[in-house]
């Protein structure tokens, strides 16, 4: 058991090395690429490839959060409630649904909604 735990675990460990390994080889010609376009914008396909740059750069950035996310290990002991976090996300996003002109409400359930987790967690 111990060595199927240390296989999978070793697995893991590969998956997250990629992942930031992906995202930095991407980054590089990327930039490169969208540094040379930037400085010749006379070209009638530069901005339809920038804008591809600019999707490829994001898909690299969010690589990098991935992997950044797996090298943190998170508590998960926790008892939370997930109509505390429903109501905080209502608070923070209500003047901007108000600016919008729009509604939000949250009418928590009289029963707690409990989970063993990281309340924080992205």
């Amino acid at each position: 058991m111990n060595r199927a735990l240390d296989r999978l675990e070793q697995g893991f460990a590969v998956q997250r090395q990629f992942t930031a390994n992906a995202a930095h080889e991407l980054r590089t010609p990327l930039a490169i690429i969208t540094a040379a376009l930037g400085v010749d914008q006379r070209q009638g396909g530069a901005n339809k490839t920038q804008g591809r740059c600019g999707a490829h750069e994001q898909v690299g950035r969010q690589l990098l959060r991935v992997a950044r996310l797996d090298a943190i290990a998170l508590d998960v002991s926790r008892t939370t409630d997930i109509n505390e976090i429903a109501a905080s996300i209502v608070a923070t996003m209500a003047p901007w649904a108000l600016a919008q002109g729009r509604t939000i409400a949250f009418e928590a359930p009289e029963q707690a909604a409990k989970y063993k987790g990281n309340a924080h967690a992205p």
